[in-house]
């Protein structure tokens, strides 16, 4: 299995392709800004510690709302969907910063051959 290769969080920072010094030295973004620019940003801003602990954070918020809905009858479709948005935004960061101390798309590669256990399981149930 051929391992992808992904940019460091660095070289994704530094593209200043779509960025041009506006009024006053002001950085103003021209081009579309990219989810992975934003997640890039965050994990830069608010530092690896912070953000893998926010990821945990989150996961345990959703846990409770998923309990809630599916489980007790309480909350709402909205607070769990809520929710698994921002697990999803912290999942993103967490394999940006998992896939750029491997050097490698790792989580990826785990995935595809969790994906391959996964349908070998299913095709074993019927």
């Amino acid at each position: 299995m051929e391992l992808n290769k992904v940019k460091t969080i660095d070289e994704i920072l530094n593209d200043t392709d779509d960025i041009k010094l506006g009024y006053g030295g002001i950085r103003i973004h021209t081009g579309p800004i990219t989810e992975n620019k934003i997640y890039e940003t965050a994990i830069k801003t608010y530092g690896i510690n912070t953000q893998s602990r926010v990821f945990v954070e989150e996961c345990a918020e959703a846990i409770v709302e998923v309990m809630h809905y599916f489980n007790r009858g309480r909350g709402t479709l909205d607070d769990v969907a809520s929710e698994l948005a921002d697990v999803e935004i912290m999942l993103a960061q967490m394999k940006l910063i998992v896939n750029n101390e491997a050097g490698e798309d790792l989580v990826e590669n785990y995935k595809q051959v969790k994906l391959l256990r996964l349908e070998t399981n299913l095709k074993e149930e019927r």
